[in-house]
Order: C-alpha cells, then structure tokens, then sequence
C-alpha cells in the first residue's frame, strides 16, 4: 500500500471544499480543539461517579407507623387499615400492600413509573395526616426505597473487651471518627451492650404504699432537669443563672422521695433495686473466621446519594487503616505512639481514671486502629466497591483487549503503519469524547455503561475505515495528499453518516423504555450512542486532516544547524574534525535506516551539538570531549536499539504476515467454489436455512428468563427461623452451634451473624428473636462458583441438624424487590388463609427445581392474654384503659429520663422486677 501523505499540495485536486476542508486547511487548530475534547473527556472520566449498576428510582412510598405493644391484629385494625383506606385515593397509585407486624404498620404504594415521587410523597403525608390514629401511635413515617440505602460497608469491632466496653468505644470513637469522611450520610451501630440505669420496682411494695410506675416516672422525670433561669445583672457583670439539679449518679436516683404515704417520706430505694445494668438486647453479633467465633459490634456505613461508592470505601479505609504511603512512612512513628499509649493506658486503669473500666486512650492518632485499645480489633466484614471494581476492573480490561485486538486485526489487513495509526488513535479519541457527554448526561461509570462502550469499540472503527480506505482509493487514482482527503471523505460521507444513524436509530430508543428495564439499559444505550456519534465526529473531521499529512515531520539537520545559530561556531572548531568525520559516517548509515530513523536521532544529535558548543565556550577543552563522547555513545545506543528493533520487527511481521496471507488465501480460494456449489443446489440451502431457523426458535422457547444473570460474588446470606417464640439467647445458642461448624469450612473466609432485628429494621411479618443472618464471604479461589456450591452445601447439612430450624440461602442480587416466584393466596378468613397458604407451600416444595419455599403469613408469637371483669373494674372506679396502662408500664417499662456522664448519655428504665411480673395480679 502505498504512503497516503506523500506529495502533498496546497490545494486539493478536486472541485468543492467537501465537508473535511476546514479541518484539512487549519491542522493546528483541529489539533487543539482534539486535544481539548480529549482533555475534557478525560477530566469527566475521573469525575464520573462509579457504581455497579445504573441509580434506580423505584416508584414506591412507604408508611411505616409504629404502635408499640399492640398485637398484629391491633395494629391492623387501629392503624393499617384506616390509612389504606385513605392513601389508596392518592393519584397515580396502582397497587398497595400492608404488612402489620407487632408494634408496627406498614403500608406500600406502587406507582406508576415516571411519577414526581417528591409530589407523591407530599400527597401521601398529606392524606396520612388526616388518619384518625391512636393516641399511643408515633407519627407516621414516608419512607422512599432506594437500594442505595443499604450499607456500602460493615465493620466488625471485636477483641479483649467486654461488649458495653465494645458498644461504647464504637459509638464514641469509631462512629464518630467515621461521620467526618468526605461522602458519608451515616454510621449505625449494631449489637453490643447498652449500658443504662434499672429501677426494678416491687410490686408488692408499691401496692401497700398506694404508689404506682406512672408516680415513679413522672418523678424521676421532674426531678432530672437543669433549667436555665434567665440573667442577673450586678455592677459591671451579667450572671446566667442555671438550676442544676440533673442527676449526678445512681446514689442519687436511689435517695429520691416518690411518696409521703402519711406524711413519713417513701424513697425510690425502699421500693425499688436501683442498679446499673445493660440493656435486653434486640440483636446478637458475631463474627467467624477460621481462627473461631467472637462476639462483635457490628458498624454499619451508608453513602450519601451522590456520592462515589468506591472513592467513599477508599476514604474508610484510609480512615481506618490510612493509606499505604502514609502506612510505610509513619511505621515508626506508630509503633512509638502505640506503646506509649499502652503504657498511659495501663496508668491510667491504675488510677480508676478514665470514668469507664477500659479508659479511654490519651494519645489520639489519625489513624483509627492505631487508637484502639490493645487487643481490641475492627474488620471489614463486607465492602461493596471490592466487587465493584472489579466488575469495572473487567470491563475496561475487555474494552482494552478488543480494542488492541481490532488494531492488530488492522494491521494484518491494511498492512500500512501509519494508516494503523490513524484508525488506532480514532479508538482512545472516541471513547474519551464518550465520556465527556456521559458526563454532562448525568451517567454513572457502571457495568452498563462501560459495556456499551465496550461494545461499542468494535463500531467505532466502522466509520474510519470506510473514510480512510476511500482516501487511500482516491490516492492510488492520483489525487494529492489534500485532494484525496477531501474528495475521498465528501464521497462516503453520506453513507458513513446514514449507517451510524441506522446504528443509532437501533440503540437510542431504549433509553425511553419506562420500568427497570430502561433504567439498566439506559446508560447502555446512551453510552454506544455518544460512542458512535464521537466516532462519526472523528472519522469526518479529524481522520482527514491525519491522512492529508505526511506520517512524520522530517527535519533537516542542518537547516536547523543553521536555524539556531550554531552552523559557523561549528566550522570554526578545529578539535572537532575527527568527531565531525565520525558524525558525518553516522549521519549517512542512520540515512540509510531511513526516514524514521533520521527524524528520531536528528533532535538527539541537535540537543548533543547544543551541549557541545555550550562546553566549548565554558569549560574545558577535556571536558567537552567527555561530554561528547557520553553524547555520542548514548546516540550511537540509541541508533543500533532503533536498528534492531527495526530488523526484528520487520521479520516478526513478515513471518506473521505471510501465515496470514495463507489461511486468508484459502480463505478466499475456498469461497468461489463453495458460493458456486450453494448456487446449484438452492432447495438444499434454503432448507438447512429454514432448519437451522427452527431449531433455534426452539431453543429459544428453553431458554430461562430472568431481569439479570446471578451473580457471583464471593458472599450469600444464610437466613434461619427457629420455633416462633424461641427466646433471643436460646436462638443465640443454637446458631452458635451452627457458627462452629461454618469456622471449619476451607471455603470460608469470614462470615457475620445477627441473632434477632432491630425494631427500626424493615423486616419481614415473622422476623423477630427467633430468627438469624448469617453473612458469609468465601475465600478467593480460581473457582469461585465451585467453591459457592460447596459452602452452601455445607451449610445446610449443617444447618439441618438444627431441631425445628428452617433454613433459607440467598445470593446478593441486583434490583430484587420480591421474591423470583410468588404465589398469592387471597381469603378473608385468617384461618383459612393459613390453611390455604401451608398446603400451597407444601405442594411447591415437591417441585425439584424450587428451593426455600417459605409461607410469608407469620405464624404469630405465643402471647399472654389479659381479660378484665368489667363489673369489679366499675367497683373500683377503674377502667380498663387505666389497668392495661399500668400492666404495660410494670411489663415493658417507661424510660422517662436519662443520666450524662462526661459524653455519654444513659438512660433510666423503670419496670417491675422481671422476676415479680408472673405474680403481678
């Protein structure tokens, strides 16, 4: 193929300018507005927020009340009830679900896609307002589910400490460490011990002296308070005046006076234990590894909405452990700070100072895990941008690899290095350009929208083949370097740009797709059309301007000799003839190895001219010969590396060259004959066609459907259910158990437990004490689906040993709201329904390809039902609101006040002594 940049002219040989002619005629400025483009889109590259999937808005609304105390039944008879009756009306929805749990109501709007959530959500609280609800009842909460709401990170905190020295140390340093990184919405602590302050009253006690949990509290209440009472002026000086009568200390709360039972004073200690205790916890947490299992804290971390997952996890970390760099140049200066905090530690234990029993560190370090106590450790149990980006990690390596592939492809076809080049730098060019206009669209840098731009690499060529191949045509036809640029990209013009459209025309559509479809596939689209219309920009505009030039810009020596002044100082240096001589030699072997050659080594011998004369004027006559001999050889290097590399890859790409000419002769060779044979026999053609049509029509109709292919990421979550009922330790017990026999599995790296949920928790109907999470993260193995279906096996072989436990593995998904398969079964008769429901589930369990059939109607928990004799009630000048108060306050207990020491707060619970409450008539 012949060089497309000789013989360049001025003007082009063809009449009309045709649509490339600014850019051919104006290279610099092209230039610079390329290098712009580039500039940007690389700028926006590294500002493009990164996540795995695409930001999803699902049109659904939440009310979530709480009514603390109340049985399901209540619940959704009070509370859900009414507010679906009264939210159903609200415009744009088009179902609605409720789920009334003990203590709690939640009711889920389904909206139409596309709706203004913000508008829907203030309809929806407008309407909640007008709810007539119990008074008990906490004010209704609209909640937006967002995916992006759950944790981005979890955090174990773990080691020689007890778990209220573990709760405290994590809410006191860790979380509050934690909240000031740069993109962080929240830190939640879970598990641990909460210290607080138990009045456990006696009942028998209290009855004699007429005294009851609602005097107690309002007491304690009343008592607890500092007030701010205004100013005092004096003089020249302005007191504040504050009435501090806050409790101090557990001695006080046991002196205070509750009643004067005929007139002799009744002090909360004669009729209460006053104690610090911790309070009953709603989770257990846990984490194993295969060293054992350890109580923990678990440490929940969330992302702010906009903010870059991986960016934010890299900053925890860096909070947490710091940075490599600053790991490496800080080791000593750690290692010292750390034992002279041991040593002000175990002063300071020594003392009783501190105000806790494990004290608190004086020597405060950057670097969280540096702060702890010794022994006390935290673990990253779960990081979401590690499967990030790694998922991104292996788009942009694949994106990578096609694009090298299509270059070498190139090469082996156009078979001219500069032409390669061009279309090689078309690719980068494109794809930067893309990134600039996702940038400016709002798209995240996610799978799909790095897929699109993979999958567009293999496109983005198309255009400046076409416009380069018509070049070189009008080039072998006689056209100038300038002429065949134009008149070769004015005649393909149309057609490149109608088959880019056509392309885009294909792709464009799906980013109106309304529902989770057009949300995912939406940065796909959007990505592969920027990628093209880029491509399509470069291949009209800049792709001429690089073929209408020569491929390198050859530089006479001694014009620029001669340019910079350096010409006849040169002559006038009789020590340098016999350099000059061997210079000369140089020059004439380097002008034989080519154009390529003298352009490269001709700046090298310049800037060893520059330095030689410059020694000449300044130095010594011996050390100018030392640097011109240095100069020399490193040319003379550089000259024969050039040399070599030149002869090396010249025979490396015969020999490749010619096994390509081979296959691609058969190639060619074979089809003629074969097209020749298909031609003779059409009936046989048409015929395998139409079969291989049908056969794949009937694979098509096997294939599975799904949103998305699972994942495998390394992690799934074990969920367990004990006998409803089953108290809180004991489902503790039986799960640890099971921990033991998970810290044996090789193919576990590392797993967390959660016995129990959190109240707060949006939970399923029948979650509760009796239920377990078990979060677990296989080890890295070269098979890691392998290594996932060995894991799971053995957990639930072990967890079949479990008496009465139902067991249920979920892998994490991407955009699951529900379940895969769901089965509704609709009956206004509660006992009814659950008959219907038990033998559905039954009857599913049978099928082979379903696993962890589970019925979502709660089985309900055991309770103790109070009735009360209306007529004794009247008796008394009771009711029965009055009565079932004061079994609520002497059962559950009120927390009326709360105790401050130093940062800390604690608060003061007030209950009848649990071991009183079954003898509480």
């Amino acid at each position: 193929m012949a060089d497309i940049g000789d013989d360049q002219t001025s003007e082009p040989d063809v009449a009309g300018p045709g649509i490339a002619a600014w850019t051919v005629f104006r290279p610099v400025a092209t230039l610079m507005i390329v290098v712009a483009v580039a500039v940007f889109g690389y700028i926006s590259y590294r500002q493009l927020p990164v996540s795995l999937m695409p930001e999803l808005s699902y049109p659904t609304l939440t009310v979530r009340t709480e009514l603390l105390g109340a049985a399901p039944q209540e619940v959704e008879e009070n509370v859900t009830r009414p507010i679906e009756e009264i939210v159903r009306t609200v415009e744009g929805v088009v179902g609605l679900e409720s789920t009334s749990r003990a203590g709690q109501s939640d009711v889920v709007l389904r909206f139409v896609w596309n709706t203004d959530m913000d508008y829907a959500m203030q309809k929806v609280r407008e309407r909640v307002e007008l709810v007539p609800l119990p008074q008990e009842a906490e004010t209704p909460l609209i909640l937006r589910y967002d995916p992006a709401l759950d944790p981005i990170m979890r955090l174990g905190l773990w080691g020689d400490a007890d778990l209220t020295e573990l709760r405290r140390l994590a809410e006191d340093d860790v979380q509050r460490s934690l909240e000031k990184v740069d993109g962080l919405a929240m830190v939640r602590v879970r598990g641990g011990e909460e210290e607080v302050v138990r009045v456990d009253l006696d009942p028998g006690r209290m009855a004699f002296l007429g005294v009851t949990t609602a005097d107690v509290a309002q007491r304690l209440a009343s008592e607890n308070v500092n007030l701010a009472g205004g100013a005092l002026a004096e003089g020249d000086i302005t007191y504040l005046v504050r009435t501090l009568n806050a409790f101090q200390n557990v001695d006080e709360i046991r002196e205070l006076i509750v009643a004067y039972p005929d007139g002799t004073p009744v002090r909360l200690g004669q009729i209460a234990r006053v104690h610090r205790d911790v309070r009953d916890p709603e989770v257990i947490t846990r984490m194993g590894e295969p060293g054992g299992v350890h109580d923990s804290v678990v440490i929940e971390i969330f992302k702010e909405a906009d903010a870059n997952l991986v960016e934010v996890s890299e900053r925890v970390r860096d909070a947490l452990y710091g940075s490599p760099s600053a790991l490496a140049s800080r080791a000593t200066s750690l290692a010292e700070d750390r034992a002279a905090r041991i040593a002000d530690q175990a002063r300071l234990v020594a003392e009783g100072a501190g105000g806790v029993a494990f004290g608190r560190p004086t020597v405060r370090a950057e670097i969280i895990e540096q702060r702890l106590p010794p022994g006390v450790k935290v673990d990253i149990l779960s990081d979401q941008s590690i499967f990030i980006q790694n998922s991104i990690d292996e788009v942009v390596s694949t994106a990578l690899w096609g694009g090298l592939f299509a270059i070498l492809v190139l090469v082996l076809f156009l078979r001219n290095i500069w032409s390669t080049v061009i279309i090689a730098i078309a690719i980068p060019l494109s794809v930067v350009s893309a990134f600039g206009a996702l940038r400016l669209a709002g798209v995240s840098l996610n799978v799909m929208s790095l897929g699109g731009i993979a999958l567009g690499v293999g496109m983005l060529v198309d255009n400046s083949i076409v416009v380069l191949e018509s070049i070189f045509r009008c080039r072998e036809e006689g056209d100038s370097a300038v002429g065949a640029a134009l008149r070769g990209t004015r005649e393909v013009a149309g057609a490149v740009v109608a088959s880019t459209l056509t392309t885009i025309a294909v792709f464009f559509p799906i980013v109106f797709v309304e529902g989770i479809a057009g949300q995912i596939f939406g940065d796909l689209a959007l990505a592969v059309v920027f990628a093209l219309l880029a491509s399509l920009a470069v291949a009209l505009f800049f792709v001429p301007m690089l073929a209408s030039r020569p491929p390198v810009a050859v530089i006479d020596a001694q014009s620029a000799w001669t340019a910079l002044g350096l010409l006849r100082p040169l002559q006038s240096l009789a020590a340098f003839v016999e350099d000059g001589r061997a210079w000369k030699s140089g020059l004439s072997a380097s002008a034989g190895a080519g154009r390529a050659l003298r352009t490269v080594l001709t700046p090298l011998v310049v800037a060893f001219l520059i330095v030689r004369v410059a020694a000449m004027f300044v130095l010594e006559i011996v050390v100018a010969r030392v640097i011109a001999a240095l100069a020399a050889a490193v040319i003379a290097i550089v000259m024969v590396a050039l040399r070599a590399l030149r002869f090396v890859a010249s025979r490396v790409s015969k020999v490749l060259f010619a096994v390509f000419d081979v296959a691609w002769n058969r190639v060619v060779d074979a089809y003629p004959p074969v097209l020749r044979g298909a031609m003779r026999i059409p009936v046989l053609i048409v015929g395998v066609a139409i079969g291989a049509f049908s056969w794949s029509a009937w694979q098509f109709e096997n294939l599975g459907t799904e949103l998305l292919p699972a994942m495998h990421q390394g992690e799934f979550t074990v969920r367990i259910a004990m006998p409803v009922g089953t108290r809180l330790q004991e489902t503790s017990e039986a799960i640890r158990r099971l921990e033991t026999d998970l810290a044996g599995v090789a193919d576990i790296e590392r797993f967390a437990t959660t016995v129990g949920v959190e109240r707060t928790d949006l939970q399923a109907s029948d979650e509760g004490e009796h239920t377990a999470r078990i979060a677990i993260r296989l080890a890295r193995t070269d098979d890691p689906e392998g290594a996932e279906r060995r894991a799971m096996a053995r957990v639930r072989n072990a967890a079949s040993r479990l008496a009465g436990a139902t067991t249920e593995i979920d892998r994490p998904e991407l955009f699951t709201l529900q379940t895969p398969l769901e089965v509704h079964v609709f009956s206004d008769d509660l006992r009814l329904l659950r008959e219907s429901s038990d033998a559905v589930a039954a009857q599913l369990s049978t099928i082979e390809t379903l696993a962890d059939v589970r019925n979502d109607l709660g089985r309900g928990f055991p309770e103790v039902q109070v009735t009360f004799d209306r007529d004794r009630l009247a008796t008394f000048g009771l009711t029965a609101r009055q009565v079932g108060e004061v079994i609520r306050d002497q059962v559950r207990g009120v927390e009326p006040t709360d105790i401050h020491e130093e940062e800390d707060s604690i608060s003061i619970v007030v209950r009848t002594d649990p071991g009183e409450i079954p003898d509480v008539q």
